[in-house]
């Protein structure tokens, strides 16, 4: 995860807009240094992931995929919009 600050952030009300707008690209779900998970947002008109954050500023973020989902599907209401997928990069590679 990263520790330093996010130049580019959303909230879940902008975020929800966004959805509802179809102006969403794609979501990522990181796991952070912490082991909780984050969720980073790409736009389709707007360049570079953006950062959930809460209404306080901090980055939003579940300690399991299981709250985080029900967060999206019933605290936001996106139940209708849900469509999980699994990528999987090489990012962490360890040297050899």
């Amino acid at each position: 995860g990263h520790g330093g600050a996010v130049e580019r952030t959303i909230t879940e009300a902008e975020l929800a807009a966004a959805v509802f707008n179809q102006a969403v690209k794609k979501i990522n779900i990181e796991t952070n240094f912490r082991g909780n998970f984050e969720l980073t947002v790409t736009l389709n008109r707007k360049e570079g992931e953006h950062q959930l954050i809460t209404t306080r500023n901090t980055v939003k973020e579940w300690v399991s995929l299981d709250r985080l989902y029900k967060h999206l599907r019933f605290d936001m209401g996106l139940e209708h919009y849900l469509n999980f997928s699994f990528t999987f990069s090489n990012k962490s590679q360890k040297q050899s």
